[in-house]
């Protein structure tokens, strides 16, 4: 080659800004540029001659690798000529890259070019994160409305349920006495179509029990009101952590029937109240609480849930502990990522935990995880009294 013209294409090959490898018989390096030097970690003199392209490579990249390269080869216009690869330099850290690969006609070398868009990968993960953020945050707050909705209806014939199931308890209790010296002179006689001896325990049963069964629904509604109620996102409310596990429960309370016949909960005594956002703790607890019976395998398996108080530490505590599947090791460090699901078929999104750990770094805590598989996970939030505030959380 004419030197001129060899030094120019030696200039092009330098400065073309992407990780740049010549290719001698499909594998060994014959040369390499600056770029290439910094994404391997290794020097020229280290890859020229010495090192082949597929040792940047593993598993599935790696066997892409090969068929797309011979495929370049047999097939130029046939086959792909860019594809995204996993690139392991020299500390076995991965960097995602664009590859492309050309062959030069005529001669058994190829050129391949890699771009690093590790960068790019991670900025349109987070825009995703955020958007999906966005469309949750739309789909609870369109939840939210109609779950007010509801409850507000309902409050209409529960408020009518509570009034007439304490008149007729009244009435019941003032009437007693009149049927009870009616059968004492008279002897037994039918009422609601049965003895008298045996109805009149029942039916003081079955009053008390449309009672009860109002009051628990009232306490759902409540709940699911304060629940769908707009959060305006300050820590800055006296909370009263005990109260966030209790109505927590109520709202997932149809789930934990139907995941476990062994549920308990253990309220801490004399706890102090935290400053925080109710909502967002309950949110919390209610995500923990529902990731737990969705690891159950069977009604047998237990959950528990506490709240205690680490006076030495001046922290809160709130311990949910499950028998479920537990988690994999390999898995355990992804928990906390967003989008990282294993419920992905199922429609889970990959946001629970994530959000949830959000919340909990806001307030200052955190949020913990232990699990063994085939045994059971245990989840640990620890909380200050005081979380520091916004500006230096921030910071």
């Amino acid at each position: 080659m004419v030197p001129a013209l060899e030094e120019r294409y030696r200039t092009i090959f330098e400065t073309t800004g992407c990780a740049t490898i010549i290719i001698e018989d499909d594998t060994v390096i014959s040369l390499a540029n600056a770029e290439f030097e910094r994404l391997s970690g290794y020097s020229k003199q280290e890859l020229e001659g010495r090192k082949r392209f597929t040792e940047f490579f593993a598993g599935k990249d790696l066997e892409r690798m090969k068929t797309y390269h011979h495929q370049r080869r047999m097939d130029p216009r046939g086959a792909p000529r860019n594809y995204d690869a996993r690139f392991i330099d020299r500390h076995g850290n991965a960097r995602d890259t664009l590859a492309t690969v050309a062959v030069i006609p005529g001669t058994q070398q190829s050129v391949a070019s890699f771009m690093d868009i590790t960068d790019r990968k991670r900025a349109e993960e987070q825009v995703k994160y955020q958007q999906q953020q966005l469309i949750q945050a739309d789909k609870m707050a369109t939840l939210g409305i109609l779950v007010s909705g509801v409850a507000h209806e309902i409050n209409n014939p529960l408020n009518f349920i509570l009034l007439n199931a304490k008149i007729a308890s009244r009435v019941w209790s003032e009437i007693t006495p009149i049927l009870q010296q009616y059968y004492e002179e008279k002897g037994d006689f039918a009422l609601a179509g049965m003895p008298y001896t045996k109805s009149s325990e029942k039916i003081g049963r079955l009053i008390s029990a449309i009672s009860e069964g109002a009051a628990r629904i009232e306490k759902i509604v409540t709940g699911l009101r304060n629940f769908a109620r707009k959060d305006e996102g300050e820590l800055d409310q006296a909370v009263n952590l005990n109260s966030v596990m209790e109505s927590a429960i109520v709202i997932v309370g149809d789930l934990i029937k139907k995941s476990t016949d062994h549920f308990s909960v253990e309220y801490g005594e004399h706890l102090p109240p935290l400053r925080g956002n109710y909502q967002q703790l309950e949110q919390v607890i209610i995500n923990l609480i529902t990731n737990s019976c969705q690891a159950l395998g069977s009604k047998e398996k237990s959950i528990t849930a506490s709240t205690a108080l680490d006076k030495p530490a001046g922290r809160l505590r709130v311990v949910i502990a499950d028998e479920g599947e537990g988690i994999p090791p390999e898995n355990m460090k992804h928990i906390m990522d967003p989008f990282f699901t294993t419920k992905r078929d199922s429609g889970g999104t990959g946001l629970g935990l994530a959000i949830s750990y959000n919340i909990i770094r806001n307030h200052g805590g955190d949020l913990h995880f232990i699990s063994e598989v085939g045994k059971g996970t245990v989840m640990t939030i620890t909380l200050p009294l005081n979380p520091p505030a916004q500006k230096e959380r921030e910071d």
